[in-house]
């Protein structure tokens, strides 16, 4: 997300733009990354120790929710780099699903 919008702000410092217009496609992306954001951050576990014996305290459904929500947010930042037509160098690993994306644009 960091990537995307540095690329975003780049490309409009390079045309002079002081100002994006956002279209409505734009912002339904960007809506579906905030909601899958928001489903990581409450499926995460939120008792965490730190320290010289730390744990982490969780439930398997809230760790399958966590990981299905990273998926999404996957799927929903590769829409967003289409939708501002930005190109991605990298893509999320998920086991042997793993790939890497080399955009040339």
């Amino acid at each position: 997300l960091a990537q995307a919008s540095q690329q975003i702000m780049g490309k409009m410092a390079s045309s002079g733009d002081t100002w994006i217009e956002i279209s409505f496609s734009q912002e339904l992306y960007l809506e579906r990354i905030s909601g899958d954001l928001e489903r990581m951050w409450t499926a995460f576990p939120e008792e965490l120790v730190l320290g010289s014996s730390p744990r982490i305290v969780y439930d398997e459904d809230q760790m399958t929710e966590a990981a299905m929500a990273a998926m999404e947010f996957d799927g929903s930042l590769n829409g967003l780099y289409e939708a501002f037509n930005i190109g991605r160098s990298f893509s999320i690993a998920f086991g042997e699903d793993y790939f890497w994306v080399e955009d040339d644009a």
